[in-house]
């Protein structure tokens, strides 16, 4: 059984105007503290070795008081031992402080969250994040059964070694990329804010983790190797309809999602008085707005007058994103495109074309519904076209002087 000391203490750099300072309660079970304050008040020089000391109602009430919140913390000490939890300070702490986490379990936070998520689809969240959520908490059971044998923790068990391990599980149980399992320990900690916001946890787990990502290339075609997407003869129904809501979100920056989802109600008539797209963004419920290219329009005619357009109202019957994707490598090798080629490479290419003609960070961020100018510069990559044109430039004005 763990040893428990109970100590009082006044803070006397909190001293008031008359001469008073606060009382506090320390709790030590195996070197570990856990400190309170009890809201109590005493002179300065009435205080000594942690009692009261006088003759006077006020002085034996207090040091009664204290005698309470030592019994107090012993029953609660008792009460874990028994119920065979870990016994800490800070557990035996927040029960002396009305704040049970004894009963509050990580996974029952994983379904608070997700409640929260749920109830807000829509409004501020969109599906694929309650899907994401919903992975993670799998992940964690998974997790808590290979390591701990156990189905669920108290998310007062949660620390820094748990954390670190949950890492060592995506990457080496889940065979996860570096980036991949950050993403998770970031739900988690998405998770465990919770806890903290709702004074359930005293000390975030996460506090020495930080949730890095590694930078990585992220792939795009140029103008040279859209157009012969866009050109290439394909005879396949599907593989067809694939590459048009490809090339579409080539010339729109639009995501998969949205390329889906894009019905005639989102095109518009715009400032300029030309067609533009105005959607709010699935992921974000950002608005994006977007003058239609010539070969993004061509592309949405194409398909007005189809039956999915009649019927739906949206543009084109794009498959899942499992079967675009995987249709998208017939369609590279059919172009001889030698790149991994995604759905999200389209939005990618799109930012990169846009950046590299010229047009404004700001305006690329507004077309693809970015809420921050840094989230656009992950696409904002300088492709080698643009730095040798660039240099051409240079050298002729040095030339010219």
């Amino acid at each position: 059984m763990k040893t428990m000391s109970v100590a009082f203490f006044t803070r006397k750099e909190r001293i008031n105007e008359g001469n008073e300072v606060p009382i506090f309660m320390r709790i030590t079970i195996d070197g570990k503290r856990a400190e309170f304050s009890i809201k109590e008040k005493i002179e300065e020089e009435k205080w000594l070795n942690g009692r009261a000391v006088g003759a006077s109602n006020k002085s034996k009430n207090l040091n009664d008081l204290l005698d309470s919140y030592t019994a107090k913390a012993k029953e609660y000490y008792r009460y874990l031992y028994d119920r065979n939890e870990s016994v800490t300070a800070l557990k035996v702490s927040d029960l002396m402080k009305g704040k049970n986490t004894s009963d509050k379990t990580l996974l029952w936070l994983c379904d608070k969250y997700i409640s929260k998520i749920s109830n807000l689809i829509d409004n501020g969240y969109a599906d694929a994040t309650l899907t994401r959520y919903q992975t993670t908490k799998r992940h964690i059971e998974a997790f808590l059964k290979k390591k701990y044998k156990k189905s669920d923790i108290l998310i007062t068990d949660l620390n820094y070694e748990f954390i670190s391990e949950f890492e060592t599980y995506f990457k080496r149980t889940r065979d996860c990329n570096h980036n991949t399992s950050m993403k998770y320990l970031k739900n988690l900690k998405a998770i465990v804010n919770l806890a903290l916001k709702n004074d359930w946890l005293d000390k975030d787990p996460f506090r020495n983790f930080a949730c890095k990502v590694q930078p990585v290339e992220r792939d795009f075609l140029t103008e040279e190797e859209i157009l012969k997407v866009k050109s290439k003869k394909i005879s396949i129904e599907r593989l067809d309809i694939v590459r048009d809501a490809f090339v579409l979100a080539c010339y729109t920056g639009l995501s998969y999602i949205d390329i889906k989802g894009l019905t005639k109600g989102h095109i518009i008539k715009g400032v300029d008085g030309e067609q533009w797209i105005y959607a709010n963004r699935e992921k974000t419920n950002v608005m994006s707005k977007i003058p239609i290219l010539p070969e993004a329009e061509r592309i949405i005619i194409k398909y007005s007058s189809g039956q999915h357009y009649k019927d739906t109202g949206c543009v084109i019957p794009v498959p899942s994103n499992q079967k675009v994707n995987a249709y998208l490598k017939e369609i590279a090798d059919m172009a001889k495109i030698n790149k991994n080629l995604t759905f999200h490479v389209a939005r990618h290419s799109f930012a990169t074309l846009m950046l590299s003609y010229g047009m404004s960070i700001e305006s690329v961020s507004k077309m693809l519904g970015h809420n921050q100018i840094r989230t656009t510069q992950i696409y904002a990559k300088v492709t080698e076209e643009k730095i040798a044109k660039e240099m051409i430039a240079f050298k002729n004005r040095n030339i010219k002087r």
